[in-house]
């Protein structure tokens, strides 16, 4: 019997694997389409892999990017519910060797993955700057009280030395002692950190940045990163020779062997 079928069996490993190319053409064809676009920053001072990747896919950035890019109306969804979706499509990798914060974002729509990268490092940057430029408002204020102080000591410091040398305010002649000196110069150094402080502050790169900045701007993708065509054509290929060969390989295990002369038939 299986002789009688050798030549179907043998051609049942092609026609099979042509039905698995197709059933997998009609598969990958059905498949939603995924789109995935990218956008690097840099961390100028970074602290840790664990700890950037949370601050970039934190609630609070997420939020932001969601109304930045009105997300509820174009999703047609609530807020809570674009906020999740977000967090399931955003995906952050740390470049520790250097520096580099790589985003991905992923959506069904080749713009709005373009959009969410592009927003998250935007919002990423932002939120960089704020932290920063709020720690250094601190600083210039601690500054301008110090300077204040330093010039409340100077001022009593002159009149005390005025009053101990017996001369009258507005004679011009105002000694000046060692303290007094010191105090002066402790005074023009604060003037200097607070004018440098202030000239960092509007100076590009400057504590305002918070030490993150865009190297790569993100693009729309012109092909979807999913389903991956050639991974799926060929593993119906694969599956659809291997259903096919069965048959062959039971028909080489069940033929009868050579037959030596003398043996019964």
């Amino acid at each position: 019997m299986f002789q009688r079928r050798r030549p179907a069996l043998l051609i049942t490993p092609v026609v099979t694997l042509l039905l698995g190319l197709l059933l997998a053409a009609v598969v990958t064809y059905l498949m939603p389409k995924q789109f995935q676009s990218f956008s690097t920053i840099r961390i100028a001072e970074p602290e840790d892999f664990a700890a950037e990747v949370e601050k970039t896919t934190s609630g609070e950035v997420l939020g932001r990017v969601s109304d930045e890019l009105d997300l509820p109306a174009r999703w047609h969804t609530d807020r809570a519910t674009s906020i999740a979706t977000l967090g399931r499509s955003v995906t952050v990798e740390w470049v520790p060797a250097i520096d580099l914060l790589s985003i991905r974002a992923r959506h069904a729509n080749p713009v709005d993955a373009r959009d969410i990268a592009a927003a998250v490092a935007h919002v990423r940057i932002d939120l960089a700057r704020e932290r920063s430029r709020e720690v250094h408002e601190a600083r210039l204020r601690e500054m301008e009280e110090a300077i204040e102080e330093q010039r409340g000591v100077v001022v009593d410091l002159r009149a005390r030395t005025m009053r101990e040398s017996g001369i009258a305010p507005g004679r011009g002649a105002e000694p000046e002692t060692e303290l007094e000196i010191r105090h002066e110069e402790e005074t023009d150094v604060l003037m200097r950190m607070k004018t440098d402080s202030a000239v960092a502050r509007q100076s590009p790169g400057g504590p305002e940045d918070g030490g993150v900045s865009l190297i790569g701007e993100p693009v729309i993708s012109d092909h979807p990163y999913s389903p991956n065509v050639r991974l799926n054509l060929i593993l119906g290929a694969a599956a659809g020779f291997t259903i096919g060969i069965l048959p062959l390989a039971l028909l080489i295990i069940c033929l009868p062997g050579p037959r030596t002369p003398g043996q019964p038939s």
